[in-house]
């Protein structure tokens, strides 16, 4: 077995094998012995917990994402189990077993209900608002149980255990397969990544794996402001083309002003897309293969829609013309995702796993900045 020198959160070396990682995704051995502490702005919480106890409320938690789901287990651990989810767009019919309306849908009579809110604390004044609007009075705002995240995070986990064993079976190098178990064991275990984290200006472009020098044409999906524009030009200053999609206006007025200053010679280049990648182009989604068939380099950073983006560009995988980097922290289920649908059309594809260090950018959580590298084998 081949070790390395990451202590597993009982302070004993973890083996880079597949049974390790087997060991990694067992709730019992990394996750269950973590205790969530109680967040800082517990005050209003607590209050709710005590006014569902002494008036006897209904509970209803608007918000049925990770916040909200968060805030449903903490209050299971009071002995409270709230009635039902609210969400202005529901994307599951039930969470946890509990039904997940719209406030218009809600089919119940409206007195003696407590609405606690757990979504961004940006949108509180209009959603409350609303919220009175449909006869909903008694309305809190809850602290953000990220403490709680393991469990919810756990419970992907299970559901994608098998894939997710199935998809290191598909990694390339040894330094994949330690990062690959490091990741998912520093994710459930709420701990630090502690194997080596490379250079995050080297995000996407990693020169162990490729020489970024060589890619005359690059795609970049997901810019915002245009730093990994910026980072490409740096280390490939005789490229040919760049194709940059990113829908959100201000991403795209914020890059005309930041690549005002390179040379006429180089801007004339760099062409703009200010639309979605998906699967198709229709509306304000735009398909890759219809956009850039003959492009080397494409990298991904889109806040988990880079599988409908994947989608979008079949053919060009199954050509295997291009290097392709995926940001592979967004969803549990990154990893079999991404390797199942490529290796599905191309069997030619290696995988690579590099990890770069979070700790340089402002609030990003230990465990993101992991990216997976699929590149044909004519391309190493």
């Amino acid at each position: 077995m081949i070790q390395y020198a990451v202590e597993n959160s009982c302070g004993t070396m973890i083996n880079a094998t597949k049974e390790c990682l087997a060991d990694v995704l067992d709730y019992e051995k990394t996750c269950k012995k973590w205790k969530a502490p109680y967040p800082e702005d517990f005050g209003q919480i607590s209050i709710a917990v005590s006014l569902v106890k002494i008036l006897k409320l209904k509970v209803i938690i608007y918000g049925a994402g990770k916040k909200g789901k968060g805030t449903f287990l903490w209050l299971k651990e009071q002995g409270i189990e709230a009635d039902c989810f609210f969400d202005s767009y529901p994307k599951e019919s039930t969470v946890f077993s509990k039904p997940v309306y719209t406030a218009a849908q809600y089919p119940y009579e409206k007195s003696n209900i407590l609405v606690l809110y757990a979504i961004g604390n940006e949108y509180f004044p209009e959603i409350k608002k609303n919220l009175n609007e449909y006869g909903f009075n008694l309305i809190i705002a809850t602290p953000d149980f990220k403490a709680y995240m393991p469990c919810l995070v756990y419970s992907d986990v299970y559901k994608n255990r098998d894939r997710i064993l199935t998809s290191y079976d598909s990694l390339s190098d040894e330094k994949s397969r330690v990062s690959y178990i490091e990741y998912f064991r520093a994710l459930l275990a709420r701990d630090f990544y502690r194997y080596d984290e490379l250079d995050f200006t080297e995000k996407y472009f990693c020169s162990d794996l490729f020489d970024v020098s060589a890619i005359k044409n690059y795609v970049c999906v997901g810019a915002y402001d245009g730093e990994n524009v910026f980072r490409f030009i740096a280390r490939n200053q005789t490229f040919e083309n760049i194709l940059v999609i990113e829908p959100d206006k201000r991403g795209l007025d914020t890059m005309d002003s930041n690549f005002s200053v390179l040379p006429d010679s180089m801007r004339g280049k760099i062409r703009f897309v200010g639309k979605f990648a998906s699967d198709k182009t229709e509306g304000d989604k735009i398909a890759i293969d219809d956009i850039a068939p003959d492009f080397s380099l494409f990298s991904f950073d889109i806040e988990g829609g880079e599988m409908d983006a994947l989608k979008g560009m079949a053919e060009t995988i199954r050509c295997g013309r291009g290097i392709i980097a995926l940001s592979a922290y967004h969803k549990i289920d990154d990893f079999p995702n991404f390797t199942e649908y490529i290796t599905s059309l191309n069997h030619s594809y290696k995988f690579f796993v590099r990890k770069y260090c979070a700790g340089k950018i402002s609030g990003a959580k230990p465990t993101n900045e992991i990216v997976l590298y699929a590149i044909p084998s004519e391309m190493e």
